[in-house]
């Protein structure tokens, strides 16, 4: 669902992929370092209703933990890593939780493994304690099961479809397309109404082009 380049610190590697694409060149390289690396995601949502439609869940929750990060190629001369995220889910604007699950996952690409620390461009990891209404899509990749029995996520958009929620105010990540970021600053209510509102608007093809009204900021 993403395609990532390195920006590379302190050392030369070529092409990274957290879904199951890595190269490298033939040179050795260390056995450890700090790597950031800039991500192309497959969906570029310029909009609210853009972000809505290619969301299979979005949840109102707080992070709680993290899961050991994992090397996706353990093969590899460069490391693919993946860091998994524990959600609490306060509640559920769109679709449905598997179970009825409290708690959710939602992968990252990035974290430490051994001496490897991997960052990603414009998408920081989350963490604990933070607040964030997630726009998600299911990371039905084959053999990615979580052994903990919690549903696993992806965010759509990667940084995109994070909205993070901070002394009652919601800002989405810089990268965020513009549209999105008309409502940095609104009260988490007040976006939770305008988003709730415009998840139940029945829209078609011809509604992605129109602005949405964003609330009022105070």
């Amino acid at each position: 669902m993403v395609r990532i380049q390195p920006l590379i610190i302190g050392m030369t590697v070529a092409t990274l992929s957290g879904f199951a694409q890595s190269s490298a060149r033939a040179r050795r390289l260390p056995d450890g370092g700090k790597i950031t690396v800039q991500v192309d995601p497959t969906s570029h949502p310029q909009s609210l209703i853009q972000l809505i439609r290619i969301s299979n869940l979005i949840i109102d929750g707080a992070v709680t933990g993290a899961l050991p990060a994992v090397n996706g190629s353990p093969n590899g001369r460069t490391p693919t890593i993946e860091t998994d995220s524990v959600v609490t889910v306060n509640s559920v604007l769109k679709g449905t939780v598997p179970k009825n699950s409290p708690s959710i996952l939602i992968e990252q690409v990035g974290g430490t493994w051994n001496q490897w620390q991997v960052t990603v461009n414009g998408d920081p990891m989350v963490a604990a304690g933070e607040r964030y209404i997630l726009f998600l899509q299911l990371d039905n990749r084959p053999g990615q099961a979580s052994s903990t029995g919690m549903p696993r996520y992806c965010v759509a958009g990667v940084w995109s479809g994070k909205a993070k929620v901070t002394n009652g105010e919601v800002a989405f990540l810089p990268r965020a397309a513009a549209q999105l970021h008309t409502y940095d600053g609104s009260d988490v209510n007040t976006f939770l109404q305008v988003l709730s509102q415009t998840i139940s608007h029945p829209y078609t093809d011809a509604d992605t082009q129109l602005p949405i009204q964003p609330p009022v900021k105070h």
